[in-house]
């Protein structure tokens, strides 16, 4: 009921992959971009918090969706390319107290973290490239529940015995290809996340 709420208001649209939707509303690029000579800087703010708001919503029912999976062992609601196309911004930016504040923290924040692109991120998560540390740490924490969704397809797939019947023996090295990779994002995520600066990190991290 939840998610068929979510998918009712638009949080969650099916997308042939994680890609950029050219639906989705490009907040904070464009928003902080017209910050300075907006006439009002509050309304502005007000507008990129609804909109981090949203994107923040759509997450947590994932995550939620995610920790059903694991207690009863069943296959995931939301489907991947239903995932917003940025992560979360860091919780600095998220809490700032002010729309000063807010557009003060813009300027000095780097652009992953404000506006993380899913699809990058994973692209590099899973090409054996450096993770950019400045993504939010809750940010991570999603990639590693998206890792996990994916692994656990993996699994199904071993379990479905599904290269025996189709007579792909090769379909086996791929998967244990896929399985290295997608662990060892597991790996370059944990050590991302090791050094802890704020409670919240360490809560994501926990």
């Amino acid at each position: 009921m939840l998610v068929g709420s979510l998918r009712g208001i638009g949080l969650f649209r099916s997308r042939l992959s994680i890609e950029d939707d050219a639906h989705e509303l490009r907040p904070r690029g464009d928003l902080f971009s017209t910050a300075t000579r907006s006439p009002s800087l509050q309304s502005e703010w007000l507008r990129w918090r609804d909109i981090e708001r949203e994107r923040r919503v759509a997450w947590a029912s994932f995550e939620y969706d995610c920790s059903l999976c694991t207690l009863t062992n069943r296959r995931g609601a939301i489907d991947l390319s239903e995932l917003p196309t940025y992560l979360p911004c860091t919780e600095a930016l998220w809490q700032a107290s002010s729309a000063q504040a807010w557009q003060a923290l813009h300027t000095h924040s780097p652009p992953a973290a404000r506006d993380a692109s899913l699809p990058t991120v994973l692209r590099n998560l899973l090409g054996a490239k450096p993770l950019s540390l400045t993504v939010s740490s809750w940010g991570k924490r999603l990639c590693s529940q998206i890792v996990g969704r994916l692994l656990w397809d993996l699994k199904q797939l071993e379990a479905a015995w599904i290269s025996d019947f189709l007579g792909i023996t090769s379909l086996h090295c791929a998967q244990r290809q896929m399985k290295e990779s997608l662990l060892h994002a597991f790996s370059s995520l944990s050590t991302s996340m090791t050094v802890a600066t704020t409670s919240s990190e360490l809560i994501h991290f926990k």
